[in-house]
């Protein structure tokens, strides 16, 4: 009996006192709050469930309650602890400062140090729980069971350390060359891009930046938000630089960049669009869709609307009613209007590249309609295209095709830009045509072919982005023989997306307008003030000047037509990565032109406001005015995603229900 007794005694644990519970109690607080704030966290149901756990069992010692499950609760709180601890303890070789000075998320390195951080409280908290509860049991059997969890647990750890994916181990550099911050930039940062300047973002935006351009420089990151945004065959075997190097060179940009306050557009919101009538297309998709191309046919009275969600091309008449609906085995991303029917581009994938692109021309019927059973396809397997020209560029009489492949990734072999020669003998076969590139790397936007420096030969003009941002001119030599010309080039902040060539002065020769605003690659990307839309006037000798700016945040594209029948251009912008802290983002914008390149802008808002990925403008209906088409863009990304919880949310139930296509009719 007295050993039995000595037993039970030995089981019971004496009960926490009045310090502990208080403790428990306001650890309790603190694990509820972590839990919170996680919902902000790329992966917030596995840490919110650990914090909600961890908090749920201080809660149960503070109100000295200690049912059954509690020891499993107790256990397996403290085993989650252990095993994150050993998985995330690499990430203390590359901890920076920033991890614990600033809350953002700057690095996905930074956000592994607070992991390990917090797991390490948990971890303690519980061990004097499962520790306390051993030695009433049994030391030795306490010992025995916590060795054999921790047996397995590194175990596990090592396989989930060794998996590919996994954070690789830090790469030692060369020896310290001493080189400055500036001095690195100098030296290395210009092989890919225009020397980086740190006014070029704000401050907050840079260490993510650094850790993602040191790929480039050798020291490989490719978890997290920099794998899919990474060229890995760009990245060298051996870092470049010494880590003291890197070091410096992303504290030199840091240290030297503005605030985000000071990337401010300061202006006071716009004055809604009048003179239109905005009326649903109804039929050109689903709710919250995905449009990729809008293209009005203004000789036929016809609409012409791709979709990326269903994979589908559109088509309606002059009054919006849809005609005919053709399915298609790629998202479509591009339509040129023809003489004998459509040409249609279909990106293959739209997110990356895949390199299923094809070109199918699609001929019309004897009512002048879309044959969906008389196609020929020009092109296939071709990199994400997003754009073709057609045009006659060797004078024999026959529209050859610009092919724009902008691919995917940075640097050579990853897309491309082709003429495709017709003849008059193999202009209506099948297949390809012969094909000459001009440019065989990832980036490229959009092409346009004029004859831009006024020698009576057609050039081709393409805009380039992904590292370099340039405007290039393969200026026509005769003989299918092209001389690449940079007519532009700006740094890599800068994110071109769209450009046209008009005649905007009337002195006869081509303008340039030119549309920037990428901000894509950053979960949540800085407010850049130097977006928008530009007019550089033409000097016909491949001479730009720059006579007219609007800022507007993450433009993407700008459709330059008469709009008013005043004789002059007007502007139709659109912006998919606006500032969505704003009342209402700025995402469609009519700047009508006063006279000599005077605008004045008005925006889209209220119950029409939507976020829109394609813009044309034409007169559909055949009365004399020219009528505005919005496209919706429901996507993730630019700064709208689950981890902005209250912006996401604010925005993510008005663009599900938001109509596909939205078209504005002059009164």
């Amino acid at each position: 009996m007295r050993d039995g007794a000595r037993r039970g005694a030995r089981g019971r644990r004496r009960p926490i006192g009045g310090v502990g519970r208080v403790a428990s109690a306001a650890m309790s607080l603190v694990f509820v709050a972590s839990a919170v704030v996680q919902w902000n966290d790329p992966d917030p149901f596995v840490w919110m469930a650990l914090y909600g756990s961890a908090a749920l069992l201080a809660a149960l010692v503070a109100s000295g309650r200690d049912p059954r499950w509690r020891p499993a609760l107790e256990a397996a709180v403290f085993a989650g602890c252990v095993f994150f601890v050993l998985a995330l303890a690499p990430a203390l070789f590359e901890a920076r400062v920033e991890a614990v000075t600033s809350l953002r998320m700057q690095s996905a390195g930074d956000e592994r140090v607070r992991e390990l951080g917090g797991s390490v409280i948990v971890l303690l908290y519980a061990a004097t729980l499962v520790v306390r509860r051993a030695r009433a049991r049994g030391v030795a059997r306490g010992a025995i069971a916590a060795a054999a969890s921790a047996g397995l647990l590194l175990v596990a750890a090592r396989a989930v350390l060794s998996t590919p994916d996994s954070r690789p181990p830090p790469r030692v550099g060369p020896p310290d060359r001493g080189l400055s911050g500036p001095e690195v930039a100098e030296r290395y940062c210009q092989s890919c891009h225009l020397l980086p300047s740190p006014a070029q973002l704000p401050k907050q935006a840079w260490p993510f930046v650094v850790d993602w351009m040191g790929n480039y420089l050798g020291y490989r990151k490719l978890y997290g938000p920099f794998e899919h945004i990474t060229g890995e065959d760009l990245i060298p075997p051996e870092p470049l630089i010494s880590v003291s190097e890197m070091d410096r060179l992303g504290r030199w940009l840091i240290a030297e960049a503005p605030a985000q306050h000071d990337f401010r557009i300061l202006r006071p919101p716009n004055p809604p669009i009048v003179g239109y009538r905005a009326r649903v297309v109804e039929g050109a998709g689903p709710p919250g869709g995905v449009v990729t191309l809008v293209e009005v046919d203004e000789a036929r009275g016809r609409l012409y609307v791709g979709t990326a969600n269903e994979r589908r091309l559109r088509v309606f008449d002059r009054d919006a009613r849809l005609l005919q609906e053709i399915a298609l085995a790629a998202d479509p991303i591009h339509v040129e209007v023809r003489a004998s029917g459509i040409r249609l581009t279909t990106s293959g994938d739209f997110e990356f590249d895949r390199q299923r692109s094809r070109v199918i021309d699609f001929f019309f019927g004897p009512d002048g309609a879309v044959d969906p059973e008389r196609t020929r396809v020009r092109v296939s397997g071709y990199h994400r295209a997003v754009h073709t020209r057609s045009g006659d560029l060797d004078g024999d009489g026959v529209e050859d095709m610009v092919l724009v492949g902008f691919g995917d990734g940075v640097g050579p072999g990853h897309g491309r830009v082709s003429i495709f020669w017709s003849t008059p003998f193999d202009a209506d076969a099948d297949g390809p045509a012969q094909e000459q590139v001009l440019f065989d790397a990832a980036g490229a936007l959009g092409a346009w072919i004029a004859d831009i420096d006024e020698d009576g030969r057609q050039d081709v003009i393409v805009l380039r982005a992904q590292g370099r941002n340039q405007l290039i001119a393969f200026l026509g030599r005769g003989e299918r023989r092209f001389e690449q010309r940079v007519l532009l080039e700006e740094h890599v902040s800068i994110g071109y997306n769209a450009f046209e060539l008009h005649d905007f002065d009337g002195d006869g020769h081509l303008d340039l307008l030119l549309t920037n605003g990428n901000n894509m690659e950053m979960l949540d990307p800085p407010l850049r003030p130097y977006h928008g839309v530009r007019i550089a006037l033409g000097d016909g000798a491949l001479g730009f000047r720059e006579v007219y700016r609007y800022p507007m945040y993450g433009a993407m594209t700008t459709v330059a037509r008469d709009l008013d029948g005043d004789g002059d251009r007007d502007l139709l912008v659109n912006a998919f990565y606006p500032d969505w802290s704003a009342s209402e983002p700025e995402t469609l914008t009519l700047l009508e032109n006063l006279g000599d390149l005077h605008f004045e802008a008005r925006s889209l808002g209220g119950d029409h406001w939507g976020r829109w990925l394609r813009i044309a403008a034409g007169d559909l209906d055949g009365d004399g005015d020219v009528d505005l088409f919005a496209g919706a863009g429901n996507l993730p990304g630019g700064g709208l995603h689950p981890g902005r919880p209250r912006l996401y949310e604010r925005y993510r139930r008005r663009l599900s229900s938001a109509p596909a296509l939205l078209e504005l009719q002059r009164e």
